[in-house]
């Protein structure tokens, strides 16, 4: 609930600080997502896989309505797991532009470019060698372990790198 609050505070400061409608990107994984309990909920072929897509749409449009709330906003939503197929396309919010597929050169930030306002990654997971990490891993899960300038990060570290590389703040992180 915090996490929320601190959202919609961060969004509405955007917007009134801008003419025009807040610009987002959402990057979304899955071991991350309130409800996730076990691998089976996380893979293709497992038996509860359905029940994983149905909460990270569900956390997915949480996130969107909130925004939205706050004013008028754009808002790019990546499918960030596995085969990054995984949001029912059908059941998220209209109101905002969707991409999937895993055939996108920056993976889990396709589409981030400084024309947004903000970044929030939803649903990210412990990375690779975490202690006690539920499904703890970083990318495809080969990767063992990655630095960015003597510090050790998984997929949200990296991401998060990237977008204050192009100078797009990261307004929500939940992992």
């Amino acid at each position: 609930m915090k996490k929320l609050l601190f959202l919609l505070l961060s969004i509405s400061t955007l917007s009134f600080a801008q003419p025009k409608p807040v610009k987002i990107f959402i990057s979304v994984d899955m071991e991350g997502i309130g409800g996730i309990g076990t691998p089976a909920m996380v893979s293709s072929s497992g038996k509860d896989y359905a029940t994983g897509r149905k909460l990270m749409t569900e956390e997915v449009n949480t996130v969107v309505k909130a925004i939205f709330q706050t004013g008028p906003a754009t808002i790019l939503v990546n499918d960030s797991h596995g085969d990054m197929q995984n949001l029912l396309h059908t059941e998220l919010d209209p109101r905002v532009e969707y991409i999937q597929s895993n055939i996108k050169p920056l993976g889990m930030v396709q589409g981030l470019d400084a024309s947004f306002d903000g970044v929030i990654f939803i649903g990210y997971h412990a990375m690779a060698g975490a202690e006690n990490g539920f499904l703890a891993h970083t990318g495809s899960g080969v990767v063992k372990g990655l630095w960015l300038n003597g510090t050790e990060v998984g997929e949200g570290g990296l991401n998060t790198f990237f977008a204050g590389s192009i100078g797009v703040p990261v307004i929500l992180t939940k992992w």
